[in-house]
């Protein structure tokens, strides 16, 4: 009897070690990581590794510089803080990457494909624009004039090419795009399909205000794009770098994501689930506004407080799936696992029945 209690103790630890294996080896994965080629979630123990580009599958690193104006205390007015960017409205506060013929190459190596994937909260906007990303000539996300209810709102305003900074012949304003300051957590991704051989391009825009539960979409196409992608020469966040102008528009920005292709609608969906975020909502309306032309300046670039960009392979991270695809394969196993020692339990008693 000894003996056959023995056997069924072993075979269940032999079972459970294989078990733990297999779940091991089917642990959910990330499916687009090979297709994040710039991420910055603003995370990390220093300012370096707080502003570091953290994508799986680029072949270079776009690491941001910040540039920051002193307040009356001389602290930085902008900053990053509990996995936030925060750039504030005045002159010379932004972050930034020059690309060159190493970095930038997961922008400007892109010939047809690209999503470009956020998450932010306008704190102020006053009378003019606030740039909340720019790709430079291939796409830029500003929120225009505030209007004058309470509390104010503006609409979130797409411009491409390199149109995008002196004219307004490749403006769009996407549908449900009207945003609340301060009140308003947005969720958005602009996907660009670009055909040279037709210079037409397609893009598709999702906003989401509700932490990216739900999502509005709506569509746009260009046909008399001549060149795309491959002109690209940096990025910014907070203000266009060069322009640098006071646009009075302050920003939190928690999460920014280039792909380098057309995510689907759920593909975004799964993206949004992703985050860890934890913020207020509200109801959107429609609006459609027209830009203005931008007035230049000329950069300035002191303050600059965090590392130069690195030209070597990003590191490979993982990102958490969203929950729905947490399971599956790790319930089988635990179920199973439960069963084994139910039915050994069983075993061992009915023997120890007949015994008595």
């Amino acid at each position: 009897m000894k003996k056959f209690i023995v056997s069924l103790l072993t075979l269940c630890l032999l079972i459970g070690t294989l078990s733990t294996a297999v779940l091991a080896e089917t642990e959910p994965t990330d499916p687009l990581a090979s297709n994040l080629v710039v991420h910055y979630d603003f995370n990390g123990d220093t300012l370096e590794a707080q502003l570091s580009d953290k994508a799986t599958g680029g072949v270079s690193l776009e690491n941001l510089t910040l540039v920051s104006s002193k307040n009356a205390d001389q602290t930085d007015a902008s900053y990053v803080k509990d996995g936030v960017l925060h750039i504030d409205k005045t002159i010379d506060n932004y972050a930034y990457v020059d690309f060159n013929e190493t970095v930038g190459k997961d922008i400007f190596d892109t010939t047809s494909e690209m999503t470009l994937f956020m998450e932010f909260e306008i704190l102020t906007v006053n009378n003019n624009f606030i740039d909340i990303l720019d790709v430079h000539n291939v796409a830029r996300t500003y929120v225009a004039h505030a209007n004058s209810n309470t509390p104010p709102s503006s609409p979130v305003t797409f411009r491409v090419t390199s149109d995008a900074y002196n004219a307004n012949t490749h403006v769009w304003n996407a549908a449900n795009n009207r945003l609340y300051h301060a009140i308003d957590h947005v969720v958005w991704a602009l996907t660009l399909k670009y055909d040279a051989t037709t210079k037409k391009l397609d893009m598709t825009a999702n906003f989401s205000y509700d932490n990216g539960k739900t999502f509005t979409e709506s569509t746009k196409s260009f046909e008399d794009i001549e060149q795309f992608f491959s002109n690209s020469t940096g990025l910014s966040l907070g203000k266009l770098k060069t322009m640098n102008t006071d646009r009075n528009g302050t920003v939190d920005i928690y999460d920014v994501r280039i792909y380098n292709k057309v995510l689907t609608a759920n593909e975004i969906k799964a993206v949004a689930a992703s985050l860890d975020t934890n913020q207020k909502t509200d109801d959107t309306t429609d609006n459609t506004t027209t830009d203005n032309t931008d007035n230049t300046t000329a950069p300035t670039e002191n303050n600059t407080t965090a590392p130069a960009e690195q030209n070597t392979t990003a590191a490979p991270a993982t990102t958490e799936a969203p929950a729905e695809e947490k399971k599956g394969c790790g319930s089988v196993v635990a179920t199973g696992i439960t069963g084994v020692f139910v039915l050994t339990a069983g075993a061992y008693l009915s023997l120890r029945k007949k015994k008595d």
